[in-house]
């Protein structure tokens, strides 16, 4: 990128809620600001999940970064970073691509959804060629860069794996407790997992083995208050929903659990922020071997905590269960290769994390005063 760039237009989701990208853009804006860079942050999240004012939402806050970028007033921003949309919000991204190319700007983008990665779209091979051959996309791992590669026409690229975003960790756990906690955090969706997390905790009691179950996150649709609702019924005190969870919320309902889950299904699936965290938080995880989740595990001494996703999950997740209770040491082993594999995954991700931040911020963009350092936010709402 050329020397002449003196500030950064980054758009994209910022909590509430919390999710993948947001966790991403605070990083990203918290480093840049460190490194002395000028930073407009442009809130792109539509505050619900869903509907016409979800929509609306993102379109006013995509149309505040054009004007952002056509404002001849407006001189420093000289590099859009962008994590790309996905499903109907995909012609935002196209949009302000096109805006940043037409302004002069560079582009960086960031990919958070194996949908369009996984199957060729019309709409993203065009975003791809229009950012041009400098732009730099940013993706999980190296497979889903190989996988973009045979689809894209894209040139230039930077791997940062998700456990870069990940700043808690806590020594790896020793034993199972009683009753066996098991738990999930998520937005509680059928799709990410929730119905088979409620199976796991019902197929362990079948076994006669004491479980709780513990899911933290919004519930999301009908279905998933549905699911709630006869998981209270058939499980009464065993389950607990504890909603959303931030800040040390978050770090007790990982210091509550033993064996975290995930058995997502979820179409736009990447690496999951969260699935890491549980590693760091020193547990053993249980996890469907979907999208680019598996480049956590696969090829390690834990590829064996990957379950295939046919519906199984419940009977082989309860099973591993019961053999670590059988096991307690097997158990503690497996927390602690979970915890090893995440510090050299950590390790690494920080690395690619300096170099990606290395190319939005060269010493020589940086600013001369710690007063021009502060960060500005342009919320995409009122």
């Amino acid at each position: 990128m050329s020397s002449g760039q003196d500030g950064v237009l980054l758009v994209g989701t910022f909590p509430p809620p919390i999710d993948g990208m947001s966790v991403v853009n605070i990083a990203v804006h918290e480093a840049l600001q460190r490194r002395g860079v000028r930073v407009t942050a442009v809130d792109s999240s539509g505050k619900c999940f869903g509907g016409v004012h979800y929509h609306l939402r993102r379109l006013a806050a995509h149309l505040r970064a054009i004007l952002i970028m056509l404002d001849p007033r407006r001189v420093v921003e000289r590099t859009l970073c962008h994590g790309v949309n996905a499903g109907l919000s995909m012609p935002y991204t196209l949009a302000i691509v096109a805006v940043a190319r037409m302004a002069g700007m560079e582009n960086m983008l960031y990919y958070h959804s194996s949908n369009y990665i996984l199957r060729r779209s019309f709409l993203l091979s065009w975003i791809v060629r229009i950012a041009g051959p400098r732009c730099l996309h940013v993706l999980a791992s190296e497979e889903m860069v190989r996988k973009f590669r045979a689809t894209y026409a894209g040139a230039r690229f930077q791997v940062v794996d998700n456990c870069a975003y990940v700043a808690e960790i806590s020594p790896p756990r020793e034993h199972l407790r009683e009753p066996v906690r098991i738990g999930l955090l998520s937005n509680l969706t059928m799709e990410k997992g929730l119905g088979l997390a409620i199976d796991t905790a019902k197929e362990l009691r079948a076994h006669g083995t004491d479980v709780r179950l513990i899911l933290a996150g919004p519930l999301v649709g009908a279905d998933a208050e549905a699911a709630a609702t006869r998981a209270r019924q058939d499980l009464a005190d065993a389950v607990e929903f504890r909603g959303t969870v931030l800040g040390d919320a978050k770090t007790r309902f990982f210091e509550d659990i033993d064996v975290f889950l995930f058995p997502s299904l979820y179409a736009h699936e990447t690496q999951s922020i969260v699935v890491p965290e549980a590693m760091a938080a020193g547990m053993p995880i249980l996890v469907h071997d979907h999208n680019f989740i598996r480049d956590l595990l696969a090829n390690s001494d834990i590829d064996h905590l990957l379950l295939p996703a046919d519906g199984s999950f419940p009977e082989r997740a309860a099973e591993m269960i019961i053999a670590w209770r059988a096991d307690p040491h097997r158990y503690a082993a497996d927390a602690r290769r979970c915890r090893e594999r995440f510090d050299a995954l950590r390790e690494r991700g920080l690395g690619q994390f300096e170099r990606l931040i290395g190319e939005l911020a060269p010493t020589s963009r940086r600013c001369r005063s710690s007063g021009e350092a502060q960060g500005r936010i342009a919320h995409g709402h009122d």
